[in-house]
């Protein structure tokens, strides 16, 4: 199935975010502790800094969204950015995430210029979420203990990263 990536520009692209985000199978992912409110998500899109960041909405061929990809802060002096994911439960499985992390990155690397890409993730007890970080060539940085805090309980963070350098070696190896 192909993608597509879409820049988030219109108030209903800010809005589709905010419901995605929202829904509990995914917001227990995120750093926010509780739904956020249209008023909040349209004061965060109009305060944003949009030279530091890109954001895109990944879709299937037909339209079809199934999720979102994102570089946010992008740090200009340093040359290096977060990276944010998310694939809705529906689109889950189907190989989206590896593919919508390998436009990120070589976005990110390639048409950007960016020296480093890093993300930190929640890591839920007993749940495998960092097999697609692995296999996508980033290094496992470190962990924050007791980093956030979700419904009462202190969790750890996984911090995860990749060079430009790494990319080119990982997409030579791959032929991209």
């Amino acid at each position: 199935d192909e993608l597509h990536f879409m820049p988030v520009r219109t108030l209903a692209d800010i809005e589709w975010l905010r419901k995605e985000r929202n829904r509990p199978l995914l917001m227990k992912y995120f750093r926010q502790s509780r739904p956020i409110t249209k008023k909040e998500q349209r004061g965060w899109w109009k305060h944003l800094n949009k030279e530091n960041v890109r954001l895109f909405i990944v879709a299937t061929k037909d339209g079809r969204r199934v999720g979102y990809v994102g570089l946010n802060p992008i740090d200009w002096r340093h040359r290096h950015a977060e990276f944010g994911i998310f694939m809705i439960p529906e689109a889950q499985g189907a190989g989206y995430g590896k593919r919508a992390i390998h436009f990120l990155l070589s976005y990110g690397f390639e048409k950007l210029g960016l020296h480093k890409i890093y993300s930190d993730v929640i890591d839920y007890p007993n749940e495998n979420r960092f097999e697609i970080y692995r296999r996508s060539g980033f290094t496992k940085e470190g962990v924050y203990r007791e980093h956030y805090v979700k419904r009462g309980r202190w969790l750890r963070a996984i911090s995860f990263s990749m060079l430009a350098s790494e990319f080119r070696r990982v997409s030579a190896r791959h032929g991209k």
